[in-house]
């Protein structure tokens, strides 16, 4: 049975973690997501676009945008910090969102922390979560 399926054949999010290193990377969060779940974890378009609950032709999109941005593969280490797949499935955050605030609020690591792992300024981290939290607040 192939990775992340359960027995119908259909996705299953509990078993796909992604590291969080892959995100520290000049790829943006999506296309660094669909890269790693298409090189790594050998998905279809349709497959990652039901996990992440987006369009497949979006998916492809940022598959196309990734490998010309980044011919190589990832190099994959074991990682200390997994991030569930299932965080990026609602639609109303975009990927960066989402992972900023899982890693602020349930891994409880520090701004300056976040800026590190991800390769961003300390400023853009802060205006991200500062928004994700507003959005949560609105709803």
């Amino acid at each position: 049975m192939k990775k992340g399926f359960d027995k119908k054949n259909t996705v299953s999010t509990s078993s796909i973690q992604v590291p969080v290193e892959i995100f520290g990377t000049e790829l943006s969060p999506a296309e660094a997501l669909v890269k790693y779940l298409k090189d790594y974890e050998h998905l279809t378009y349709s497959e990652i676009g039901k996990l992440l609950n987006r369009d497949q032709r979006g998916i492809w999109g940022a598959y196309d945008r990734a490998t010309k941005k980044q011919t190589s593969s990832f190099q994959v280490h074991p990682s200390e910090l997994l991030i569930p797949i299932e965080i990026f499935q609602d639609r109303d955050y975009p990927i960066l969102e989402k992972l900023v605030v899982y890693l602020k609020d349930n891994q409880k690591l520090s701004v300056k922390q976040i800026c590190e792992m991800l390769d961003k300024s300390k400023s853009t981290i802060w205006t991200v979560y500062k928004r994700a939290r507003r959005k949560g607040n609105e709803e």
